[in-house]
């Protein structure tokens, strides 16, 4: 069996913690709009455009502002995507930390430039700086490359720019469905279930 010489972590529910997403979307975000609206535009791929990169925040919140109900302004509609997000609880970090010095440490995320900025910032504000820079060798976002998670495409860009030995890295996301791709290209995976901790679960896959 080859050696693990490469980690790549998703974030959401991995590293950071996520709100319930099912009770965020019906109680939270899609109680500002009309819902038959916003539903017709999840069905066409819209969220998915704006994960992939393929339109700016502006085009997104403004896109979106057509359907909000009364009472509700455009700041609304970023405050309520960002609810979403949960905390991110220091000692992640800090086993990131230490896995950094005995492995290469990549970041492989859907995610989106609101959702971003929010937790960058967060991190600087906590620790004067962020943290990311510093743990992961490289971070990969879908909203960047153009492509996101399931699609094959995600791994093979992060393969060809990191230099990455597929068979000699372990990818870890929470949704079984992110794993396949990467499992069709060489890379061990494992799933991380919402709720689980990667520190212990690393420990059980023997590292």
């Amino acid at each position: 069996m080859t050696l693990v010489k490469t980690l790549i972590f998703d974030l959401g529910n991995v590293i950071i913690d996520l709100k319930d997403e099912q009770h965020w979307w019906e109680e939270v975000f899609l109680s500002m709009f009309d819902r038959n609206a916003v539903l017709k535009l999840y069905q066409e791929g819209f969220f998915r455009n704006y994960e992939s990169g393929k339109m700016s925040d502006d085009d997104f919140l403004n896109s979106l502002s057509v359907y909000l109900k009364d009472g509700y302004a455009l700041e609304d509609i970023r405050s309520g995507w960002i609810e979403l997000l949960g905390d991110l609880p220091r000692h992640r970090l800090e086993t990131l930390e230490h896995l950094r010095q005995s492995f290469d440490i990549l970041l492989l995320s859907n995610t989106n430039d609101i959702h971003l900025q929010h937790i960058h910032k967060n991190l600087e504000d906590e620790y004067a700086y962020n943290p990311f820079d510093r743990i992961f060798r490289k971070q990969y976002y879908s909203h960047h490359l153009g492509t996101s998670k399931p699609e094959k495409e995600i791994y093979s860009l992060l393969i060809a720019d990191s230099g990455i030995e597929p068979e000699a890295s372990l990818f870890m996301d929470d949704k079984p469905e992110n794993l396949t791709a990467a499992e069709a290209l060489g890379i061990k995976t494992l799933h991380i279930p919402k709720g689980s901790e990667f520190s212990v679960l690393l420990k059980n896959f023997g590292l």
